[in-house]
């Protein structure tokens, strides 16, 4: 049995709020004969004269449903529809969600939206939807309605991105996940699981906005008596959608914050390869692969060249087993903001004060970072021992030789116990392929340059190199 969703074909799915922007609307107002002109002085607003006030108490007091005028569909999904409607009293245009007329005797599906409301009500952040009502209808029975959103679904968000160089297009979609990492540590932090994390229901707003939509399918949480939250069994139910789903979720088994992890994990990975993690051709193979995690690693299968770093925290994301997850939705965040950053993609190493980090003379094979410590930069010159200066926290250590592929020109020794990110020619060169190719071209460039005069200024005056040890 499964508790997926089932859309019409021939509809879009019902995403509260959702729509794509309408051009050429014109709003009309119950109240246009009785709004004065915006002037400067009242601060561009329109004010209500005295007539206005007349019509609109009559109108509060009329029941709440028959202030919402129903404009037209939005979408339709298996047991609900979203139109968009007015709401008279402010003047302005909602979402409202109901139950499709034939289901609206099922009191589980009634149930269900009353549920949706509460959840999503209940959680106030600003990555995921206000509900501003919760009513019932003569006419359209229960309902609730919410914060209209104009935009784009993130499927098509990313496809919106396609023409935009590979750095700038991964940024903009990592930026994204990371709010909705934003938004799904404050549910868990309130023991709510989304479990229904997949493009169709991530919404970036026209004016950079981002939501995580329908909570419908989302899981509460059981707190234990060290007031923690602990997973909670489904009872042998597949709560989800196949194509994105945990193992967990398609097995029926325990669900907790980290089955949200691999649904991030997930958006992710329909990013940079074009697909969904399982593709099956029926929705009973694509629920078998996710049960058994049946899918191709990237970054074979990615549609665009993938840092690594950026590979490795997708799979991360998408482990099998939760354990081997981030084990937070912040967690996940972190080491998203570190690849923008460009400190994700590289191991770290101890150094102890005393020890060596790099010996002048020696083939330039990792250039560091220091992340924290002091160290001292010195020459050996005829058997004497030349200091350069000391290096400081966040100074990067050996770049010419990698980037020029020479000979170290100085040995670097820990003056106090360092912590160095390590970054090889291959990780490197992955970076400065990421760039703008003219920026990648300044960078090594510049890296020639900085050599070249540093030989220079190494020649005594009679023209013969010095020696080193």
């Amino acid at each position: 049995m499964t508790g997926s969703k089932d859309r019409d074909s021939d509809q879009e799915p019902a995403r509260p709020g959702v729509e794509a922007g309408e051009e050429g609307e014109t709003p009309s107002s119950p109240f246009a004969d009785t709004l004065a002109a915006p002037s400067a002085s009242a601060g561009g607003l329109d004010v209500v004269a005295a007539g206005g006030l007349d019509q609109l108490m009559t109108l509060l007091a009329k029941p709440p449903p028959t202030r919402l005028i129903r404009e037209r569909r939005i979408a339709r999904g298996g047991m609900g529809i979203v139109e968009l409607v007015h709401e008279q009293a402010l003047d302005r245009r909602l979402a409202r969600k109901v139950v499709l007329p034939r289901l609206r005797g099922d009191s589980r599906v009634v149930q269900a939206l009353v549920r949706e409301a509460q959840v999503t009500g209940q959680l106030d952040h600003p990555g995921i939807v206000p509900v501003h009502e919760l009513g019932f209808d003569d006419r359209e029975g229960w309902y609730f309605t919410m914060k209209r959103v104009e935009g784009l679904t993130f499927d098509r968000y990313v496809e919106s991105r396609a023409t935009e160089a590979v750095h700038d297009r991964l940024m903009d979609i990592v930026d994204v996940v990371v709010r909705i990492c934003d938004a799904l540590s404050f549910a868990h932090s309130r023991g709510i699981v989304h479990c229904d994390i997949k493009p169709a229901n991530v919404m970036v707003g026209d004016y950079g906005q981002v939501y995580l939509m329908d909570w419908g399918l989302a899981c509460g949480l059981v707190r234990d008596p060290g007031d923690a939250w602990r997973a909670k069994p489904t009872r042998d139910v597949a709560i989800g959608t196949p194509a994105f789903m945990a193992p967990e979720q398609a097995t029926g088994g325990e669900i907790d914050h980290r089955t949200d992890v691999f649904g991030v994990g997930s958006l992710l990975y329909f990013a940079v390869s074009g697909r969904s993690p399982y593709d099956g051709e029926s929705a009973l193979e694509t629920l078998d692969r996710a049960r058994r995690r049946d899918l191709v690693p990237l970054p074979s299968v990615a549609g665009i060249p993938l840092p690594e770093a950026l590979s490795r925290i997708v799979m991360k994301a998408m482990a099998a087993d939760p354990a081997g997850r981030y084990q937070t939705a912040a967690e996940l965040r972190e080491e998203l903001i570190r690849f923008q950053r460009g400190g994700a993609a590289f191991p770290r190493r101890r150094v102890f004060a005393g020890e060596m980090i790099m010996r002048e003379g020696e083939t330039g094979e990792e250039l560091y970072v220091l992340i924290s410590g002091r160290a001292l930069a010195f020459r050996t010159v005829g058997g004497e021992r030349i200091s350069l200066g000391v290096i400081e926290a966040g100074e990067v250590i050996g770049e010419l030789a990698i980037l020029t592929d020479t000979k170290r020109t100085a040995s670097v020794e820990a003056i106090v116990d360092c912590t160095l990110l390590v970054i090889t020619p291959d990780a490197l060169e992955r970076e400065l392929s990421g760039m703008q190719s003219w920026m990648a071209a300044l960078t090594r460039s510049l890296a020639r340059r900085f050599r070249e005069r540093e030989e220079r200024l190494q020649k005594p005056p009679g023209g013969s190199e010095t020696t080193t040890s």
